[in-house]
């Protein structure tokens, strides 16, 4: 006969001692189909009374390499290694890689419908290529090289995006020119990157930066920021403009908010001289 430890005629049989490898259990025992169980202290996993570390609940193996620890049926505390397909487990996709990523913040993202993504920020690189605060990357995590930006925005920081329903984008920001030409804190780029020309704010902003965004159906475009003129004319924290980037006259808010400047705007559709955010 062979014993629960695969020695013929041993003593290490179902009902004899054995060890569980758990300190936290005691009288460990072979059970009938020779898997050693011990058993759980008197009280939770941490010997508590009443507590609730019980199996199943969270815990820390003080393992800097697992993660989701929790307490097994024998209240030992382990985590899933990271690593292998625990990446997939933990919510990262392996097959989005950037490789060393951006240099500085990325604090704004806009999904394409193709799966590209377009990012902006801080940043005057990524993944040792230089892009002056604004790159799209290809659904691999790739730079996508056909977007092309040329020297970027110049500035400290391009902000907020606005993805429109043909591929354009409307960025914000802190920023005085794109590619060379004078864009301040308000531009509209084609599908491939380039400066979109028919969108031509004239001055622009001032004296302070661009932030929130929020595009309406009819192309219209809502920008917040810490501003109190619009290409030379009086307008304060919040504007909105024409498809062409000129000024809507019809949405006036006077005087506009006190600080903070509103970071948040969003169309509504009971009027289309009233927002909500």
């Amino acid at each position: 006969m062979i014993d629960c430890e695969g020695v013929a005629g041993g003593p290490a049989l179902p009902g004899t001692a054995c060890d569980d490898g758990n300190p936290n259990t005691t009288d460990d025992l072979y059970d009938a189909t020779c898997v050693c169980l011990g058993t759980p202290p008197i009280g939770d996993c941490e010997g508590v009374p009443g507590g609730t570390a019980l199996p199943g609940t969270p815990c820390n193996d003080c393992d800097p390499t697992t993660f989701n620890d929790i307490y097994d049926p024998n209240c030992v505390c382990s985590g899933v290694t990271i690593g292998g397909t625990a990446f997939q487990t933990a919510g990262l996709d392996p097959s989005f890689d950037p490789g060393t990523g951006f240099n500085d913040v990325a604090g704004h993202m806009a999904l394409q419908p193709d799966g590209k993504v377009i990012v902006s920020g801080r940043f005057t690189a990524f993944n040792g290529t230089t892009k002056n605060h604004i790159a799209r990357l290809n659904s691999s995590g790739s730079l996508d090289a056909t977007y092309a930006i040329g020297t970027g925005f110049t500035g400290f920081t391009s902000t907020s995006l606005a993805l429109q329903p043909d591929g354009k984008v409307i960025v914000s920001g802190e920023y005085t020119a794109y590619n060379g030409t004078a864009r301040a804190r308000i531009a509209r780029l084609q599908a491939n990157g380039s400066l979109d020309p028919s969108f031509n704010p004239g001055t622009g902003f001032g004296p302070g930066p661009t932030g929130a965004l929020a595009l309406q159906a009819d192309g219209k475009v809502l920008v917040g920021g810490v501003f109190d003129a619009f290409n030379g004319s009086a307008r304060y924290d919040l504007v909105r403009l024409n498809s062409s980037a000129t000024l809507d006259p019809s949405f006036d808010i006077g005087l506009g908010f006190d600080f903070p400047f509103p970071s948040t705007v969003r169309p509504r559709t009971l009027s289309s001289n009233r927002m909500g955010g």
